[in-house]
């Protein structure tokens, strides 16, 4: 009995193991169904990552590629982003794949300073685009577990075109040079020869190698922060000259003349290196990004006069040292009664930054520059240069009130060589006034459309010898204003070397021309109020009908029958024919000897050398930088 029990419990036993052992082969054959599904999803999601990241690469590529190419209708960023993916294997096709192109703007949000700015991509925003966004879609199939899927990758870059250029001054004589830029650095002498002056001029220097010997972070932001006085100005500039000697005709010869200015520029004004609020600076930088203006190209010349017109501005007039006798064409006209002032009245600034217009508040360009406002006195003494100067004291109280001119940066293209690229700037001359009389000194007396200053003497003829604080016979005091420009924009063409295409010539700033037609024309303005003529010490009426009849007037001899005695004898138009002859002669005298060679010599150069153009702004384009683009989003 207890035999068969115990078999009976062993075959249960077996069986209950062979049944275990059937389930276990069922659980793995199932785990390892498992593993081999997930094993092929892995490899499907493993195709699904390799092909966005080739896509995404795709597009990387693509929107580099366009970003370089930017055009404000998208055409040339879309040509060449759908090339560049096409060279990467890429090609869209309808239903499967796309490749989608969107230009716009990357910059601050708002339009407002940040610290740190903050930068967004706006598609389709405020022109000149520099921005490419690229989207490609791509339809991946699965090949064990499920159907196909589509993917979307997108990238945008963004590449900054900066235009530089400002107002320009022009190299003139060396005198007038020394003694401008030495009044203005308060004074001092400065006395370069032309050679060391030309050198200067021909030295070019990078932004970035300015900010790397002027800051100590070495990055471009750090100019915005940084103050130097004009000395210190020119021992940077001659620093920077040397770190890229290609940009320099003569790096020896720049070199001398910097180290000349800086030893002679005793003044102590400090100037602000840069700016992107359009407060006073040397460089006006219209970006979001300043770190982008690194590789724009400046002007040593223009940087020293430039930010010697804004150290004084402000200030009293200087009066210009000027050595006649080293200008023959002057001093063969001219006594030594000369004296030159300028008086700035608003700085001027050199620009550099992007193209277009800046769409929230004015001004209304990204980037844009100005010359200075300026008052240029010229008192003239002729002495006894004049057969009217022989009979007495003839004053010539000259100055020219020029408003600032502004230029802006309406466009800048760029082109696989620069000689192809482009860039246009739209020139606002500024009103300008030439005006006899005495100038105001102050921004607000600079006012639109005539000259705001007061009347001054201009003849004293035939010294009295009745009167002991010594008074003349004739005296003519008034005060002229002769409109020399009413402002039209233009817009000026320049290659991607900053060569000009059309246009821009500088302007000989004849003022002495128009000078001349007004003082010559003085006889027909005597009713107009303008000049007031003195006769024995009695204002007389003005108009050449009434002079006569005027001072005796004045002096009571009508009553006695003086006038009708002279209108008997024919005498009195002969005599109101004299007195306004003689104020022609005066006139005629100084249009004939000095105002066109005053014109060539001195004055006209004077304002050059301030970057100030009468009837159109001389603009000095530099060469275009054409940014490297790279990936932001």
């Amino acid at each position: 009995m207890r035999a068969r029990s115990r078999a009976t419990l062993s075959r249960l036993r077996r069986a209950a193991a062979r049944r275990r052992a059937r389930g276990s082969i069922a659980v793995m054959a199932t785990l390892a169904i498992a593993f081999a599904v997930a094993a092929l999803g892995v490899l499907d999601l493993a195709n699904l990552y390799s092909a966005r990241r080739s896509l995404q690469n795709v597009a990387d590529f693509a929107a580099l590629a366009g970003a370089q190419q930017m055009d404000d209708s998208c055409a040339q960023p879309t040509a060449t982003a759908t090339a560049n993916a096409a060279t990467n294997g890429f090609v869209a096709q309808a239903g499967t794949s796309s490749l989608t192109v969107v230009c716009g703007r990357w910059d601050q949000t708002g339009q407002q300073a940040t610290t740190p700015p903050t930068m967004s991509f706006t598609p389709n925003g405020s022109t000149p685009w520099n921005g490419v966004a690229v989207t490609v879609t791509n339809t991946v199939p699965y090949f064990f577990v499920g159907p196909a899927r589509e993917i979307s990758v997108s990238a945008t870059a963004q590449a900054t075109v900066v235009g530089a250029f400002s107002l320009a001054t022009t190299l003139v004589q060396a005198n007038l040079l020394n003694g401008m830029l030495g009044s203005l650095l308060g004074g001092t002498a400065v006395n370069l020869d032309l050679v060391s002056w030309n050198g200067i001029a021909n030295a070019n220097i990078k932004v970035a190698d300015l900010a790397a010997v002027a800051t100590d972070a070495g990055t471009v932001d750090g100019l915005l922060n940084t103050q130097v006085t004009v000395g210190q100005l020119a021992n940077l500039i001659a620093q920077a000259v040397q770190k890229d000697g290609l940009l320099t005709a003569n790096v020896q010869t720049a070199l001398n003349g910097l180290n000349l200015v800086a030893s002679a520029a005793a003044q102590n004004t400090t100037i602000n290196l840069a700016s992107q609020t359009g407060a006073p600076a040397l460089l006006s930088l219209g970006l979001a990004n300043a770190q982008s203006a690194a590789n724009a190209t400046v002007n040593a010349l223009q940087m020293l006069i430039v930010a010697a017109e804004i150290a004084q501005t402000g200030k009293p007039p200087v009066s210009v040292q000027l050595n006649l006798s080293q200008v023959p064409a002057l001093s063969s006209v001219l006594s030594a009664g000369v004296s030159l002032g300028v008086n700035v009245l608003a700085p001027p600034t050199i620009a550099v930054g992007e193209a277009g217009p800046n769409p929230p508040n004015p001004p209304p360009w990204r980037t844009e520059a100005h010359n200075a406002q300026i008052v240029v006195q010229l008192a003239l003494d002729l002495g006894s240069q004049s057969l009217v100067g022989l009979l007495g004291d003839v004053q010539l109280p000259l100055y020219v009130e020029v408003a600032q001119a502004t230029a802006g940066l309406d466009a800048a293209q760029c082109a696989p060589t620069r000689e192809d690229s482009r860039m246009a700037i739209s020139v606002q001359p500024g009103i300008a006034n030439l005006c006899v009389g005495t100038p105001g000194t102050t921004p607000g007396t600079l006012k639109q459309g005539q000259c705001s200053g007061s009347t001054a003497a201009l003849v004293k003829l035939l010294p009295n010898p009745n009167t002991a604080q010594g008074g003349s016979l004739l005296s003519i005091n008034g005060s002229l204003s002769v409109p020399l420009v009413s402002p039209t924009t233009t817009q000026l063409t320049f290659d991607g070397n900053g060569t000009p295409l059309a246009g821009n010539s500088a302007n000989t700033n004849q003022v002495g021309g128009a000078l001349a037609n007004a003082l010559s024309s003085v006889v027909s303005q005597l009713g107009n109020g303008t000049l007031q003529v003195s006769l024995l010490g009695q204002n007389v009426p003005l108009g050449q009908n009434t002079l006569v009849s005027g001072l005796l007037n004045s002096l009571g001899l009508n009553a006695l029958g003086l006038g009708s005695l002279l209108n008997l004898l024919g005498l009195a138009p002969t005599v109101d024919q004299l007195v306004s002859s003689l104020l022609k002669l005066v006139t005629t005298t100084l249009t004939a000897n000095t105002l066109n060679v005053l014109d060539q010599a001195l004055l006209g150069p004077l304002l050059q050398l301030l970057g100030v153009q009468v009837g159109v702004a001389n603009v000095s384009a530099f060469p275009l930088t054409c940014g490297v683009s790279q990936l932001v989003q």
